[in-house]
Order: C-alpha cells, then sequence, then structure tokens
C-alpha cells in the first residue's frame, strides 16, 4: 500500500528557507488581542434598532466604542451610540457637560457661526426617566456659515455598568427638542439591548 505524502514527509527535501517557510504557513495565525468590555458590549446592538440602520463595525475610541446607524426611512439623520467604561468616566450629568462643552466650541472653528443650547426638560420623556433613572439630556441648534441648520440631540446614561452616550444629528429638520427626544428613546432602546444580553 503506497504511504501518504504528508508536509512534514517533504521537508527534508526542500531547501532550508523554503522549509522555514512551510513552517511558518502552518502555525496558527495569532487572532490579535481580546475585545474589550466596551466593544464586547457593542457589538451586541443589533443591525437595526428603532427604525435605524446599523452603517458600522463597532469602532474603537480612546475611553471606548461607538456604533453608527442612520435612518432607515429617508430621513437624514445620523446616530452614534458610544460606550465608555465607568472606570475613568464621570457621571451621566459630567459626561453631559463633557459632550455639550464640545459640541458649544464647534462655533469657535469656523465651520459654524452659532451652537444654541436647549435643555430637554423631564417632562418630555416621562416613560424613559422612570426607566431609566439616570438617563441626562440636551439638544443643540447648529447653525453653519452656509447652508442649512441641523440639530444634535446628545443623551448618556449608565446601562449594564457603563456609561453610554447617544447621539442623533439630524439634517433633515433643524429641530433641537425632537433630536434630544429621539435620542433618549434610542438610549433607552440601547439599554433594553444590554440588560436583554446579561
Amino acid at each position: 500500500m503506497r504511504r501518504a505524502v504528508t508536509l512534514l514527509s517533504l521537508l527534508p527535501l526542500l531547501p532550508f528557507g523554503a522549509a522555514a517557510q512551510v513552517m511558518a504557513d502552518a502555525q496558527p495565525i495569532d487572532p490579535g488581542p481580546a475585545p474589550s468590555a466596551t466593544e464586547r458590549l457593542a457589538r451586541r446592538l443589533p443591525s437595526e434598532l428603532l427604525g435605524y440602520r446599523r452603517i458600522s463595525e463597532t469602532e474603537a475610541l480612546r475611553r471606548g466604542s461607538t456604533v453608527r446607524y442612520a435612518a432607515t426611512d429617508g430621513e437624514r439623520i445620523m446616530v452614534s451610540v458610544m460606550v465608555y467604561a465607568s472606570e475613568g468616566s464621570g457621571t451621566p450629568e459630567e459626561e453631559l457637560q463633557r459632550a455639550s462643552a464640545e459640541t458649544e466650541a464647534l462655533a469657535g472653528t469656523g465651520r459654524y457661526r452659532a451652537v444654541t443650547a436647549q435643555a430637554l426638560p423631564p417632562a418630555a420623556t416621562p416613560a424613559l426617566a422612570e426607566a431609566t433613572p439616570a438617563l441626562r439630556c440636551t439638544s443643540f441648534t447648529l447653525q453653519p456659515q452656509q447652508g442649512r441648520a441641523s440639530a444634535d440631540g446628545i443623551c448618556v446614561a449608565l446601562q449594564s455598568g457603563h456609561v453610554v452616550k447617544v447621539r442623533v444629528n439630524s439634517l433633515s429638520q433643524p429641530d433641537a427638542g425632537r433630536a434630544g427626544r429621539m435620542a433618549a428613546e434610542m438610549a433607552e432602546a440601547v439599554g433594553q439591548v444590554f440588560a436583554s444580553a446579561r
């Protein structure tokens, strides 16, 4: 019976460099570093959520991970869901203040001539406030130097031991209050996804 020929049996017949290459190719590929806790959590987000379609893979941030969504009904609305580790992050109030300061600073970049903040009253989302006590939201109208204004809604909450920040950018309607409510609804939906995956 003829003996099967294997790569290992051929190694003595190969030049040293070629044999070394065969051995190197046979080694398992290093899968790379294990995903962080924030990345594992962000990966749980579904391909569609509240009528928004996921348009990106999980992306690494300096302090966590992010996933991006876009409206499926043709509206020019983008949603970013950012997940930060609670260690090294502030309270939802502090994180919201940080995000607000970053948004207001856009007025000094020359791209926008006005950035107007509009606090989202708790009464605007009573059910959400009850379901997510740590939810904090605000919204902005951004007026560029040229072109149509847009609206940003930002919400921050504690979810599954992590800080979750949702930013809704609406180019379709520069309604800051609406953008804020949409961000609040998305933040609650994200919290439900994370809670059900425990």
